[in-house]
């Protein structure tokens, strides 16, 4: 044990070494502010200011690019530029997937539909015929909460067969679980990432090759979320990996170059599951709105939000202001829906 006397003395003389050393890195601190401040001549000032001024006009042509890509303008003619009797496969048909199912068969696509629900498969297939009568439609029921069993997409893709897809649509997902993070159990957590992350990725992976020796263009369709860029409290494994498939997405845009078109879309609120109070209901949009516009956009952009409302609503988004807000208000709002799920979970 260290006697009192000899620690204290041990402790001044530590104190005052701390002092010198402090006032020592003080002044050079205060010379380099000095020098600093000799060295912005009026010159160096114009330069920086003018660094300063193209920097801020690089950011206002790239918003106001992208504002007016997502314009309605026309699209390519997309049966040309994929292949006329081509198939288009649709993971996933329930909203969004469903509407681009209608939409590409509207531009004469045959369809592949894939889903759990096969009550939904055979009504989609039923109205999509109805209105457009000339194309075929095979559908297959699989439930990807089991997608990580042995030889499940093996037994997908033996009914696919030799079928020639030009288009794939990755559209499946669910936003369960929903709470606080240690709310989740497990369980949950699986079945969010075998429906979220791993139908994209391999169907993404088996099909890529193919479409990469195919004489004509070919095309991937990502249905990413605004969570990507804009966590949401409450909702932690659905932003987690709705941004894994928008990473993904623009891996593969870089990879498979001019061969295939492939897009992620970023979209916020579709009418059908955004509620009437929500201050967000200006910028929502229907689900066949938005697949016309991704529709449009395909071959022409790698990322979108959609339609120019939620595009302007994207490019808001960014001020802390209203991101801090949005947040709050998710947070506040899922947190007194699930309140009565509070389970106190322990994180080990």
């Amino acid at each position: 044990m260290i006697h009192p006397i000899i620690f204290e003395s041990q402790f001044c003389i530590f104190i005052s070494e701390f002092s010198e050393k402090k006032i020592i890195l003080m002044n050079i601190i205060d010379d380099a502010c000095q020098l600093l401040e000799r060295s912005f001549t009026p010159r160096v000032t114009k330069i920086f200011s003018l660094v300063g001024f193209l920097y801020v006009a690089s950011r206002a042509v790239k918003s106001a690019s992208t504002m007016i890509r997502s314009l309605p303008l026309p699209g390519y003619d997309l049966a040309q530029r994929y292949g006329v009797g081509s198939w288009a496969l649709i993971v996933g048909i329930d909203s969004l997937g469903s509407a681009l199912a209608l939409q590409l068969a509207e531009k004469n696509f045959s369809l592949v539909l894939i889903d759990a629900d096969p009550n939904l498969l055979n009504l989609t297939a039923t109205k999509i015929n109805q209105k457009v009568p000339e194309i075929e439609i095979k559908v297959i029921q699989a439930d990807f909460v089991n997608s990580l069993q042995n030889e499940f997409f093996d037994q997908i893709f033996a009914q696919l067969g030799e079928l020639d897809i030009s288009v794939l649509v990755n559209a499946t997902g669910i936003s369960r679980p929903v709470g606080m993070f240690h709310w989740n159990s497990e369980s949950e957590i699986m079945n969010a990432l075998s429906c979220n992350i791993i139908p994209m990725t391999i169907f993404t992976r088996r099909l890529a090759s193919a479409m990469l020796r195919r004489s004509e263009k070919s095309a991937i369709i990502n249905l990413s979320s605004a969570a990507a860029i804009y966590p949401v409290p409450m909702l932690g494994i659905f932003s987690a990996t709705k941004a894994y498939i928008d990473v993904l997405s623009r891996v593969l845009d870089t990879e498979a170059g001019s061969k295939i078109d492939v897009i992620t879309v970023r979209p916020w609120n579709v009418k059908s599951v955004v509620s009437k109070k929500s201050p967000l209901k200006l910028f929502e949009v229907s689900s066949n709105t938005l697949a016309k516009s991704i529709l449009r956009s395909l071959g022409r952009e790698s990322s979108t939000a959609g339609t120019f409302r939620q595009t302007f609503q994207t490019f808001i988004g960014k001020a802390p202001i209203i991101r801090d807000y949005f947040t709050h208000y998710f947070y506040e709002n899922e947190q007194n829906s699930n309140l009565s799920k509070q389970e106190n979970i322990l994180l080990i």
